[in-house]
């Protein structure tokens, strides 16, 4: 039985993601990827003087959505880690998982019209609405998860953090443009995949949070305006910041934690920078359990 987790499960569900994480990426080569290719040419090098409040009122609605989360979509190989397995879903899983949706009544819907019905109170979605995500910018994505959202005509947000694309392992801007005339939408998960709420200068961070922004418009022809934080990890300055720069809403990491009713933050405008997504697996119960949250 899931139960729903404590500030200190909580906070040993980001620990654990986050260690789970660093495995696995370097047991991918994620560390040799080359920053130079995107940082040198950043137009803005300072973020702005005064930000916006990263909370305030609001009559923004908090609307209970799913949010489901990817990492590698591949088969299982003898030689993989536990950790790196645990953010493996097979293409067999991610196809079972995507027919239950269709068979069972569930709609997908993008993250951007979850984001716009929380904004249009007059806005409505289906009653089974479902938003799929997958993070980081994987090759594998593109070759077993991309053909699979086409098959069953489902769209999904691919967050993806720009040092790694181009690069050994992860999708390339030609496949990411592929995908997005294809109807998936490409956002952002920052430039280089740190830990956000450890950067206490300002600019660097600024680049992290806006420089992403400006290089995949650079590559793609669209700015994005939807974030997710590496890890999950984020502070009241980073949504600050998000909020200067220009997105319009943000998703967290709650690990392997089913989200919980989190209505309070129906008053704030933070409401939108905080929407709680959870990791997906091969495990079909816990798929449920999370789309039937």
């Amino acid at each position: 039985m899931i139960h729903s987790p404590s500030p200190t499960a909580r906070k040993v569900s980001i620990g654990l993601l986050a260690a789970a994480l660093v495995v696995f990426f370097a047991m991918m080569a994620w560390q040799s990827v080359a920053p130079q290719q995107d940082t040198g040419s950043l137009p803005i090098k300072q973020p702005p003087s005064i930000l916006p409040e990263a909370t305030s009122p609001s009559s923004r609605r908090y609307l209970k959505v799913p949010i489901l989360i990817y990492h590698s979509i591949a088969p299982y190989k003898a030689d993989m880690s536990p950790l790196v397995r645990e953010y493996t879903v097979p293409p067999e899983s991610l196809a079972e998982q995507l027919q239950y949706l269709q068979q069972n009544g569930y709609t997908v819907i993008s993250f951007e019209s979850l984001a716009d019905a929380m904004v249009d109170a007059s806005a409505t979605l289906p009653s089974k609405s479902v938003v799929l995500t997958f993070d980081d910018g994987w090759e594998d994505q593109y070759r077993d998860a991309f053909p699979l959202l086409k098959k069953y005509g489902d769209t999904a947000t691919f967050f993806v953090f720009t040092n790694g694309m181009d690069t050994t392992d992860f999708m390339t801007w030609d496949q990411l443009k592929e995908m997005q005339a294809a109807g998936m939408d490409i956002e952002s998960h920052s430039v280089s995949h740190p830990y956000l709420s450890a950067i206490t200068d300002k600019a660097e961070l600024w680049k992290e949070i806006e420089g992403s922004r400006e290089i995949i418009e650079s590559h793609l022809g669209r700015a994005p305006d939807l974030f997710a934080y590496p890890f999950g990890d984020y502070n009241a300055l980073d949504i600050a910041m998000l909020k200067a720069a220009g997105y319009r809403a943000a998703r967290t990491d709650l690990g392997w934690a089913l989200p919980t009713a989190t209505a309070n933050l129906a008053t704030t405008t933070d409401a939108l920078y905080r929407l709680p997504g959870a990791q997906a697996t091969d495990d079909f119960e816990r798929f449920l359990s999370l789309i039937n949250k």
